[in-house]
């Protein structure tokens, strides 16, 4: 859908999370990626989110979508697009 409407959008980083609380490795590496990113579009340290409010986001996220979509496990992708960054969340495959 980016490319059709003429954005960029680049995929940093990927995990799939069944509990966050057992995927901290994996989600420390998106973390880290995430605050280079942010980094790299401009965002002020202030701005970026310790990793355990990052955690604690990507856990809430995680259990509402298994919730809703009735899935085992969430992807997560984290996407820089138009000097923005984004963590997009959807139901594993």
């Amino acid at each position: 859908e980016a490319d059709r409407l003429g954005l960029k959008e680049r995929l940093v980083a990927r995990c799939r999370v069944v509990e966050p609380e057992a995927a901290q490795a994996d989600l420390q590496r998106m973390h880290s990626r995430f605050v280079d990113a942010q980094r790299r579009n401009g965002v002020g340290t202030a701005k970026i989110p310790s990793y355990d409010s990052f955690l604690r986001s990507i856990a809430s996220q995680t259990r509402k979508l298994r919730r809703e979509a009735g899935c085992d496990s969430v992807e997560l992708r984290l996407i820089e697009r138009d000097n923005a960054v984004q963590i997009k969340a959807r139901p594993a495959r």
